[in-house]
Formats: structure tokens, C-alpha cells, sequence
């Protein structure tokens, strides 16, 4: 793993990490982690793509200012994405990181090449606003979640039933962390949705 400092458009210091083996016909994945939790929570998720895909980390940090927790977000994930040079990229995000990573995608469609929602997406959007936008959105996405997550179902039922190009994958043994409670099945659904 090789540790990054991305200066995001405000000026703040941003943590990244880049692990994983760069393939010139895959785009690297860019992990959106939810809140609250540093870029390295995903530490075991980071480690299951590794040894067939560039994997990117990054901290986020809390809302601190007019622009709102996602809009702030969004600004810093395309700090990211300048930082390491990418053109385009796979983008994974967990519980609020899949509203980001959703939200990213919709900004940006040209520079997302597949998407994972991971235990959420949806949470805090008007839902025929979400709807309405998710039609339009032409990037295959993958949602996973666990049966046994406590988070209301709404919040991958939504985009689930309005994006174009989605499959959904629910691992019974899991709940809201799903590479943790059931890495086998999760890493599985992952890398074949990234191999499409």
C-alpha cells in the first residue's frame, strides 16, 4: 500500500491509498467509505479486489461547511480522481459512501466506468427525484446489501428499482458490513460485476 496527501479544491490535506495491481483494461477502484469511519475501514474490503484491480482509498471528512456532507464529498472525490490522474474510474461505496459514490456517478457518468452501492444509497434524496435521475444514469451498477442490516430496505429498493443497468445481490448472512460478514459471497459479487 503506498500512501497519498490529495489537496482537495479548498486546500485541506486529504489521506489516500493506493494498493492493488494497475490492469491497462480495467479503471482502478476508488472506495467511498461511509460515516463515520476513516479511509481505512475498508482495509479487508481493499484487500479483496487487490490482486486483480488498482484500489484507491480515501478519507473523507466531516461536514464543516455551507456546501453540505455529499456536495463537500463530491468536491473531494474528484480531488481524488485529479490527484491519481484517472480519466475514468470503478467506484464502490458503503452505507453514505454509496450516496456519494451514486451521487458522483450521476454528476459525472462519462468518468464512472461501474458502480457498487454497498448497504445503501438513497438515504436523505426526494425519492421520485432519485428515481427520475437514476433512469437516465447508463453505468453498470452492482447493490449489494445484507439481509440482516437494520437500515430500512427503501434505501437500495429505490435506486434498485429505477437504475437501467443494476443487479442486486442480498447475502443472507450479512448485515450492514457485508465484506466482513460474509467476504466470500461479497468479494465474489464485487469481482464479477468489475469483470463485466
Amino acid at each position: 500500500m503506498e500512501e497519498h496527501e490529495v489537496i482537495a479544491d479548498d486546500g485541506r490535506v486529504l489521506w489516500a491509498a493506493e494498493s492493488g495491481r494497475a490492469d491497462a483494461g480495467r479503471e482502478p477502484l476508488v472506495l467511498c467509505h461511509g460515516d463515520p469511519g476513516p479511509g481505512d475501514a475498508f482495509d479487508g474490503l481493499a484487500a479483496l479486489p487487490a490482486d486483480r484491480v488498482r484500489v484507491i482509498r480515501w478519507g473523507g471528512r466531516d461536514g464543516d461547511g455551507s456546501e453540505g456532507p455529499v456536495a463537500r464529498a463530491l468536491a473531494d472525490l474528484e480531488a481524488v480522481r485529479v490527484h491519481f490522474g484517472l480519466p475514468g474510474m470503478a467506484l464502490l461505496g458503503h452505507s453514505r459512501g454509496a450516496d456519494v459514490a451514486l451521487s458522483y456517478a450521476l454528476a459525472h457518468p462519462d468518468r464512472v466506468s461501474s458502480l457498487v452501492c454497498v448497504s445503501g444509497a438513497g438515504q436523505g434524496w426526494d425519492g421520485e427525484e432519485l428515481m427520475a435521475r437514476c433512469r437516465g444514469l447508463d453505468v453498470p451498477t452492482l447493490i449489494v446489501d445484507g439481509a440482516a442490516d437494520v437500515r430500512p430496505g427503501w434505501a437500495v429498493d429505490s435506486p434498485a428499482a429505477a437504475l437501467p443497468d443494476v443487479a442486486r445481490v442480498v447475502l443472507p448472512g450479512a448485515g450492514h458490513l457485508p465484506w466482513v460478514e460474509s467476504p466470500g459471497s461479497f468479494g465474489w459479487a464485487v469481482l464479477a460485476h468489475l469483470d463485466r
